[in-house]
């Protein structure tokens, strides 16, 4: 037995060992979730080995069982397995990723993002064709799920134009495999794998400044989504599609579809639903709606408070404290009240991970702004230095750049650490 079939078995036997060892204890999935603080349907995923969980889930069931971490030791063998399994596909891919650099130094003035740009372009174009023809098999599906959650959790760290190769030549894979595997009926794991993908497509290109491609991508996903009917799956993918409106400039759009987002779910407590209200408050904020942005902020601090453990992940797929601060600071700037965003900063701050160089920067953007707008125009200018200082030149997603200059373009130009705040920031993109 090798491949996915070597990894379905070793999470069916870690579940079994999980099972066995609530059972002695006489425990319900329901009471063993309420001890370490995950979801029934958690229990019952990691139980019958469809669903990974975090290690964090498995010390704890180790704690709350006695197990003597039994079943860490057991999930870290099934995580070996998985890796070296990726190992395999990475080799596998990377004659196409080495293809697609070869194709950058051929062409004269192109960049890799670019040529990447361009082929998951051509790539959209491809799937719609095919996706609502393939099926796949168990193990392959597994291998998708723990690829697209594993990109999921890169999201956080991982500059975009970087990630937007390895996703690029992922989903070419996939698209391959689909057209190998036509079928009448295309499984529902199926369905929500690709739309994840497709989301995450999205997400990346919002933060290259792809905001066409990022609209593409998203509705893309919202179809596929709609398909595997899974309101919190189309209510993440619709929160995208928010997103990828918000960037763009049409924030009426971005809250109409926020705000339908929400619905889809049928307010169910859920990362779509968080994310989806607080990305609803920072377009209702832009357009200066007070009210109607603290409606959409309770409503994203109530679904935060409903999550399970493992939804509060720093991940593309989840949505924690964190992401709430910064999203409500956010609103707070652009509503002008300087007072309440500062506070919310220093939260978000304490609570992002140092890896999590995207929205630390943002935050410190938006605090910059918060300064200008209190008339400390030096020490805005200090604050963005912060935010960019600390980047690599490759973690300056235009995402970064785009707010920096538009935090500068509120200060008065004739400051000469403005002049050079503005020269390193076009330096950066030249890179």
């Amino acid at each position: 037995m090798g491949g996915t079939d070597a990894i379905q078995e070793a999470a069916r036997l870690l579940g079994e060992r999980l099972a066995g060892l609530r059972d002695d204890a006489g425990l319900s999935q329901e009471h063993l979730g309420q001890l370490i603080g995950y979801s029934r349907s958690t229990l019952a995923n990691a139980e019958t080995g469809r669903r990974p969980a975090a290690r964090d889930f498995w010390q704890r069931c180790d704690a709350a069982l006695a197990a003597g971490g039994v079943l860490t030791r057991q999930y870290d063998d099934l995580e070996r397995l998985k890796h070296d399994r990726r190992t395999a596909r990475e080799q596998a891919a990377q004659v196409e990723r080495q293809r697609l650099r070869q194709d950058t130094t051929q062409v004269a003035g192109l960049s890799v993002e670019y040529v990447a740009y361009q082929q998951a372009e051509a790539l959209r174009h491809e799937l719609v064709e095919v996706v609502d023809q393939a099926a796949m098999a168990e193990a392959s599906l597994d291998d998708w799920e723990q690829t697209a959650w594993q990109y999921g959790l890169a999201t956080r760290y991982r500059p975009a134009a970087a990630l937007l190769v390895d996703l690029t030549a992922d989903f070419r894979e996939l698209r391959r495999a689909l057209a190998s595997r036509r079928a009448l009926l295309v499984p529902r794991r199926l369905m929500r794998v690709t739309a994840q993908m497709a989301g995450l497509m999205s997400l990346t290109l919002i933060k290259l400044d792809q905001r066409a491609a990022a609209r593409h991508w998203a509705r893309m996903a919202k179809l596929i989504a709609a398909e595997a009917g899974d309101g919190r799956l189309h209510a993440w993918v619709r929160a995208q599609e928010a997103y990828a409106h918000y960037y763009s400039g049409q924030l009426a759009d971005a809250a109409y579809v926020a705000a339908h987002a929400q619905r889809l779910a049928g307010h169910v407590p859920c990362a779509g639903v968080a994310l989806a209200a607080a990305l609803e408050a920072r377009a209702q904020a832009g357009q200066g709606r007070a009210g109607e942005t603290s409606a959409a902020l309770e409503r994203a601090e109530r679904a935060l408070d409903g999550l399970d453990q493992d939804e509060r992940l720093p991940s593309a797929f989840g949505y924690n404290e964190a992401q709430y601060f910064f999203h409500a600071g956010n609103a707070y700037t652009h509503l002008g009240e300087t007072t309440a965003a500062y506070g919310t900063f220093e939260q978000a701050l304490v609570s992002y991970p140092a890896n999590d160089y995207l929205d630390r920067a943002l935050v410190l953007l938006d605090r910059a702004e918060c300064l200008v707008l209190d008339r400390e125009p030096m020490a805005a200018v200090e604050c963005a230095g912060q935010a960019l200082g600390g980047l690599e030149v490759e973690q300056r997603d235009r995402m970064i750049a785009n707010r920096a200059r538009e935090v500068l373009s509120l200060v008065p130009p004739a400051l000469p650490a403005a002049r050079e705040l503005r020269a390193a920031i076009q330096d950066g993109a030249e890179h």
